[in-house]
């Protein structure tokens, strides 16, 4: 992490805000999930899921935060949220 180099200006959130333009859909209507201080892009998306105990970690989403224990709880978190979009849409 000591070793990451980008432009001045250039994040993840910069670049997720860019790639959310050109695909044309709403960044804070997104889930995000990261583990790191690196996971600028969590500041932008509406729920921000973080990963791990990373005590340095203080990226928050626009609308609600969650934090898991480990990426098998995220692995389950997924499988769930896809759940309820299934029955979302199947109404």
């Amino acid at each position: 992490r000591s070793n990451f180099f980008t432009r001045r200006g250039v994040n993840k959130l910069t670049g997720t805000e860019a790639i959310a333009r050109h695909l044309g859909f709403d960044l804070a209507a997104s889930v995000g999930a990261g583990d790191s201080e690196m996971d600028t892009f969590m500041g932008g998306v509406g729920l921000a899921v973080q990963v791990g105990n990373n005590p340095n970690f203080g990226f928050k989403g626009l609308s609600q935060t969650i934090r898991l224990e480990n990426i098998f709880s995220f692995g389950d978190f997924l499988l769930r949220l896809a759940e309820f979009q299934r029955e979302l849409s199947s109404k």
